[in-house]
C-alpha cells in the first residue's frame, strides 16, 4: 500500500514537472514568435511611432495648460461661513459662465473665465480648537472628536470650520491667468459691506484694548517706582527690591503686569491681519498643474502600437478561423 502511495506520488509529480515544461517551451515559443512578428513589421511599427510621437506633439503644443496656486488665508471677524459661501457661489457662476457677475468682478477675459474652479479647506490644527476655547465649547469639541476617533472627514466638518485659525485656498487657473488673479479673488471676498463695518468696529475696540492695557502698564511702573528701591551693586540692572510691608501683593502686581504685555503683543499680532476680511498669510506663486495623462507625444505613439498589435492579433485570428472553415468543408 505504502508503495503504491509512493508510486501514485512520483508520477504525479512527474505530471506537473511535464506540463512546467510544456508550458516554459509554449512561452519560448510566443516570445520567438512575437520577436519574429515585430522584426517582419518593424518599418510599419517605427512609422507608426513617428506619427503618434508627431500628432502628440502638435496636440501637447494646443493644449491648453491648466495652472494652480495656493492661498493660506486668516479668516477674521467670524466670517467663515460667509467665506465659504462665496467661494461656493464663484464656482457656481464659473461653472454657468455666468459673464455678467464674472465681469463685475474681474474674472472674465476674451469670452471665458479665468478661474476653473476654487477649493477650500480649514488647514487642521488641534490647537485652534483647544486653546483659548469656553470651557463648554471645548466639551463640546472634544465628544465630537472622541466620537468620531479624530477622523480627518470630522475635523474638516463645518461646524468646526471657524474654530481653525488658518484655511487653504487652491485656485484651478486657466492659461490666459495671470499670477495677480489670487488679488482678484481676495478683493472679491473682502467687498462685504456688512464685514467691512465690523471690521472697522472691531479694529477701533482692539486698538482701544491696547491702549487701555498700555495705561495698566504704565500705573504698574509708576508703582513700583514709587515703593521700589535698587539695593546694592549685585542686583542685576533690571532688578528692583519692593518693600512689601508698604505695597501689598507685590507678586500679583507684576504677575498682571506680565499678562498685559503677553496680551497685547498677541492683540498686535491679530491687528496687523484685521486690514481684510480674509487676510493672506503667504505669497502665492502660479505653477502649471501636473497633467493627469500626461504628454500625448508619449501617450499616442503607445496607443497606436496598442492598436496595431491588437489588429494584427484579430487579422491572425481571422486567417486560422479561415482556414480551419476550408478544412473542414
Amino acid at each position: 500500500m505504502g508503495q503504491e502511495q509512493i508510486s501514485e506520488d512520483g508520477i504525479a509529480l512527474s505530471t506537473v514537472l511535464e506540463n512546467l515544461r510544456k508550458a516554459y517551451h509554449s512561452l519560448l515559443i510566443s516570445l520567438y514568435h512575437f520577436i519574429r512578428f515585430l522584426l517582419r513589421n518593424w518599418i510599419v511599427i517605427v512609422v507608426i511611432i513617428i506619427l503618434g510621437w508627431g500628432m502628440g506633439s502638435f496636440i501637447d503644443s494646443r493644449r491648453k495648460e491648466k495652472k494652480q496656486s495656493t492661498l493660506l488665508v486668516q479668516i477674521n471677524f467670524d466670517a467663515t461661513a460667509y467665506v465659504y459661501n462665496s467661494i461656493d457661489v464663484l464656482n457656481a457662476k464659473i461653472g454657468q459662465k455666468d459673464s455678467v457677475f464674472l465681469k463685475k468682478y474681474g474674472f472674465w477675459n476674451a469670452g471665458h473665465p479665468l478661474l476653473e474652479k476654487v477649493n477650500i479647506e480649514p488647514e487642521i490644527d488641534l490647537s485652534d480648537l483647544f486653546i483659548n476655547k469656553d470651557p463648554k465649547k471645548s466639551d463640546y469639541i472634544k465628544s465630537v472628536l472622541e466620537g468620531s476617533k479624530f477622523d480627518e472627514d470630522i475635523l474638516k466638518n463645518p461646524v468646526l470650520r471657524p474654530e481653525y485659525k488658518t484655511h487653504k485656498i487652491e485656485l484651478i487657473v486657466g492659461e490666459d491667468g495671470e499670477n495677480k488673479v489670487y488679488q482678484t479673488v481676495l478683493k472679491y471676498i473682502n467687498t462685504n459691506k456688512a464685514l467691512n463695518a465690523i471690521k472697522d468696529i472691531t479694529i477701533k475696540n482692539t486698538e482701544k484694548i491696547i491702549a487701555e492695557n498700555e495705561n495698566s502698564v504704565a500705573y504698574i511702573d509708576s508703582i513700583a517706582k514709587k515703593y521700589g528701591v535698587m539695593r546694592g551693586p549685585e542686583m542685576l540692572p533690571n532688578q528692583m527690591f519692593i518693600n512689601h510691608t508698604e505695597l501689598n501683593d507685590a507678586q500679583m502686581v507684576f504677575n498682571e503686569k506680565t499678562s498685559l504685555l503677553e496680551d497685547n503683543q498677541k492683540l498686535e499680532i491679530e491687528l496687523s491681519k484685521f486690514h481684510h476680511i480674509v487676510s493672506l498669510m503667504n505669497t502665492p506663486v502660479l505653477i502649471k498643474k501636473a497633467k493627469v495623462l500626461g504628454s500625448y507625444k508619449i501617450i499616442l505613439p503607445i496607443l497606436f502600437f496598442i492598436v496595431f498589435l491588437g489588429l494584427s492579433w484579430l487579422r491572425h485570428l481571422y486567417i486560422k478561423a479561415k482556414t480551419l472553415s476550408m478544412e473542414a468543408q
